[in-house]
This record gives structure tokens, sequence and C-alpha cells, in this order.
């Protein structure tokens, strides 16, 4: 569904950020 689509985009975007996050805070 285009809903479904929609969360798992989202979800990466998050998880994707959060990574990022960590590599700053690690630096």
């Amino acid at each position: 569904t285009p809903y479904g689509n929609g969360a798992k985009i989202d979800a990466q975007k998050k998880y994707i950020g959060h990574r990022v996050f960590v590599i700053i805070l690690k630096n």
C-alpha cells in the first residue's frame, strides 16, 4: 500500500539520521 511504502521510507530516513547523529557524536 502507499501508506506502507511511505512508512518504510520514513523509517529508513530516521535510521539513517540516527546513524549520522551517532557518527557525529563519536567524532
